[in-house]
């Protein structure tokens, strides 16, 4: 068994052993192809899973940003209106307490006169309030 084969001076044996050598060889390269592969694999799905879990934190994001911002529009309306509320009741209150001298009644007796100036200090506090919200 120890002759050289037709193919070259190398014995059966040697060849055998060199094909044992190239095949060991071969199944560790493959079993650093495959541990390759399989890092490469998991690194893939954790980088897809912060994609999705970034996705759907940016997309409440977004939302809240929205809500916000819907919120903010109407405070500013509001505001709006209560600015041009707030003169028009300074308006009443000014004919009224001239209608009171016109008349020797003494103003505090005009009952909605008092509550209108409340109601123009409740107002004052509102836009404030909306203008500058406390966040809790």
């Amino acid at each position: 068994m120890n002759k050289p084969t037709p193919f070259g001076k190398k014995t059966f044996a040697e060849y055998e052993k060199e094909v044992k050598e190239y095949k060991a060889f071969n199944l560790k390269a493959e079993r650093v192809e495959l541990g390759l592969a399989q890092d490469l694999e998991k690194s893939i799905k954790k980088s897809e899973s912060f994609v999705k879990n970034s996705k759907k934190v940016r997309e409440k994001i977004e939302k809240a940003f929205k809500a916000y911002n819907d919120m903010w529009e109407k405070t500013r309306i509001e505001s709006k209106a209560i600015e041009s509320q707030i003169p028009i009741n300074n308006s009443r209150i000014k004919e009224a307490t001239t209608a009171a001298k016109e008349l020797g009644v003494n103003i505090n007796d005009i009952k909605g006169v008092g509550l209108l100036e409340e109601s123009n200090k409740d107002l004052e506090r509102e836009i404030n309030l909306l203008k500058y919200p406390s966040i809790r």
